[in-house]
């Protein structure tokens, strides 16, 4: 399967089933503490891996979904935020479009759909990341 094919196949999915999940977690954030702790586990366990790539931004997405979480930065649309969720999402289900256990494969749609979501919200990442900036500075 190829990128396009996993793009395409997430977006037809997409309204059905991973933003479905992701409103969930959005009208209820205090409720993301897991999610967010197991997709850290498992970006860490693949940081050398398929997701070696985007690794940092992957690291700033799950930090702003964290901080989104806890009401410490609330900079970031509606939309934005259901996009962030569902992709993290994604990442964190071991059955999705290439289910995770199958060798070389499994985490190769995962790194695609995180990098489109990372790349369609690159303005959205690159401003978090001056607030995380200035927010650590005045520590």
């Amino acid at each position: 399967m190829d990128y396009k094919k996993i793009l395409k196949t997430f977006k037809d999915q997409r309204k059905d089933k991973w933003d479905q999940k992701a409103e969930k977690y959005y009208n209820n954030p205090e409720s993301a503490d897991t999610l967010l702790n197991n997709a850290e586990d498992k970006a860490s366990k693949k940081e050398k891996g398929p997701i070696k790539e985007i690794w940092h931004k992957l690291k700033l997405i799950i930090a702003l979904a964290r901080d989104w979480s806890k009401g410490r930065y609330r900079e970031v649309s509606k939309g934005n935020m259901i996009l962030i969720l569902a992709g993290i999402i994604y990442f964190v289900s071991p059955l999705d479009i290439i289910p995770d256990f199958i060798v070389g494969l499994g985490f190769l749609d995962d790194a695609a759909i995180l990098t489109f979501v990372i790349n369609r919200l690159d303005k959205e990442i690159e401003k978090y990341r001056e607030w995380k900036n200035n927010s650590l500075q005045g520590i």
